[in-house]
């Protein structure tokens, strides 16, 4: 958890389930992998605004608590960052973030794109062998993987 000016802005849930509520707003429930980021930054005394409070008399109805922001799961963490790194020509880091996305959620749906982009940075990075072990394991989990014409010919 970050905090910063005595709010949270950041939560990493790394074992268990959280139920966070900040301020008026509903609860957050974050379970194990996922992460929220504040998306209001705290404001400071200095940039904000000046105003008095309205007399009692005056005042509006609370206006409706914002939607609540959705959580990003562990598994979208790690896709973007393993794509960063692939753009950043990093493909030892990415194939590094992206084993760790299909140990941590192989039944998540997207975990035959994590599969598949481990294929592919273990590649670009060289490995032939790794590349060829994890394309195995890829048309073993993913028999009818929507990526097995591009795989198959990487695991002999």
């Amino acid at each position: 958890m970050r905090v910063r000016d005595g709010r949270t802005v950041e939560i990493t849930v790394d074992a268990g389930r959280v139920a966070f509520r900040r301020g008026r707003d509903a609860p957050i429930i974050l379970d194990v992998g996922d992460r929220w980021v504040a998306r209001d930054p705290v404001a400071t005394v200095e940039n904000a605004p000046p105003s008095s409070p309205p007399r009692k008399r005056d005042r509006a109805p609370a206006p409706p608590a914002p939607a609540t922001p959705r959580a990003e799961s562990g598994l979208e963490v790690g896709l973007r960052e393993a794509l960063a790194a692939l753009d950043a020509h990093d493909p030892a880091a990415a194939a590094r973030t992206l084993r760790d996305v299909v140990r941590n959620y192989p039944d998540n749906p997207r975990a035959e794109d994590a599969a598949y982009l481990l294929v592919v940075a273990l590649q670009r990075a060289g490995d032939r062998d790794a590349a060829s072990a994890a394309a195995r394991a890829y048309l073993q989990r993913f028999p009818d993987g929507l990526r097995r014409a591009a795989v198959e010919p990487i695991a002999p």
